[in-house]
């Protein structure tokens, strides 16, 4: 039997007289429970907020920092889209805040590199693809304000 569990993935259960078991069940420990893993999520959250600028800030540091395995860490980044993907949206936000505080001084090459990026034109594309504008309207914004 086929079904799809409440985070939307397609779980297939093999049915028996005396249990169900699902392909999926081995991705939540019994001990954690959902909750568990939600406690779990916010705490990798948090150590990815403060350390948001480290150019060291990767999914392999963060699983040795927080205690996680990579498989588990990746696990818990599904519904974000991945941890990556987690991350380098962290990271554009935090240069749109700082691209419309910045006012005139700030260039939008500063913000790239301040949050990690190495490559403005990718910071570029990445930012408008997030936000729908490009990271000059967002400083241009902030200077005329």
């Amino acid at each position: 039997m086929l079904s799809v569990d409440f985070t939307g993935r397609l779980s297939m259960n093999f049915n028996t007289p005396q249990r169900t078991y699902s392909a999926n069940a081995y991705k939540i420990a019994p001990e954690q429970g959902i909750g568990g893993n939600l406690a779990l999520l916010c705490r990798v959250k948090a150590f990815i907020q403060r350390e948001l600028l480290s150019p060291d800030l990767s999914p392999n540091w963060i699983a040795r920092n927080v205690g996680l395995s990579r498989r588990k860490l990746y696990y818990l980044f599904e519904p974000e889209g991945g941890v990556r993907r987690y991350i380098q949206a962290q990271r554009l936000k935090g240069a749109l805040q700082a691209l419309r505080a910045g006012g005139e001084g700030y260039k939008v090459k500063s913000a790239a590199f301040d949050f990690g990026f190495t490559s403005e034109a990718h910071f570029s594309r990445s930012f408008k693809r997030l936000f729908g504008f490009n990271p000059r309207e967002a400083a241009d914004a902030s200077s005329v304000s």
